[in-house]
């Protein structure tokens, strides 16, 4: 192996975030649900920042069994959040709240990488908007095509040009929003 394909070996493509429960009692309910069901992970803050990373989930027993994870085994249920060279940068344990988990997102994400989880959030809620903006425009665009089963003559082309240009407008922006979405998620490593 070259000196370049142990570099490579020896990191991950993104961050992780480790979900370490710990063994379930046969009388309890299902424990590898309780992080999923938590209203922590509900906030879009959390769910917008996981995009960021690998989320996995482990039993305490599989986490002993881990060379970086060895040690986070006792302390179950616990999140742990692992950088792209597997140091782990944050641990919670038990249930933390959604500003908890997304701070410790933010901190894994500046340690390695130019993204900030936090900007993220705020173009993806600007996408939204615009998205928002667009349905409004694909309702006037119906209502032009009703109108247009309705109308003849000169008024039917001045309204199907109207139609035309609405359309093409409407798909440049979709494309543009989706590439602008897109492009939040790339991830960009520190030099």
């Amino acid at each position: 192996m070259t000196e370049a394909e142990a570099a490579k070996a020896s990191r991950a493509d993104r961050p992780m975030l480790v979900y370490v429960y710990r063994d379930s009692d046969k009388d309890s309910e299902d424990p590898r649900g309780a992080i999923e069901s938590d209203r922590a992970f509900a906030t879009d803050k959390v769910a917008i920042g996981a995009r960021f990373f690998d989320c996995l989930r482990m039993t305490a027993a599989e986490a002993k069994k881990d060379r970086i994870l060895a040690k986070m085994a006792r302390s179950a249920p616990c999140l742990v959040f692992v950088r792209p060279n597997f140091e782990i940068a944050a641990t919670l344990r038990g249930t933390p709240s959604g500003g908890k988990i997304f701070g410790a997102m933010c901190k894994t994400m500046r340690l390695d990488y130019e993204n900030c989880v936090a900007t993220a959030v705020k173009s993806l809620k600007g996408i939204d908007k615009a998205r928002a903006k667009l349905q409004r425009d694909r309702d006037v665009l119906a209502r032009l095509d009703k109108k247009l089963t309705d109308t003849r003559g000169a008024r039917k082309v001045s309204l199907e040009k109207k139609r035309e240009t609405l359309n093409d407008k409407l798909a440049k922006a979709d494309a543009a929003l989706l590439k602008r979405e897109n492009s939040v998620f790339d991830l960009k490593p520190r030099a």
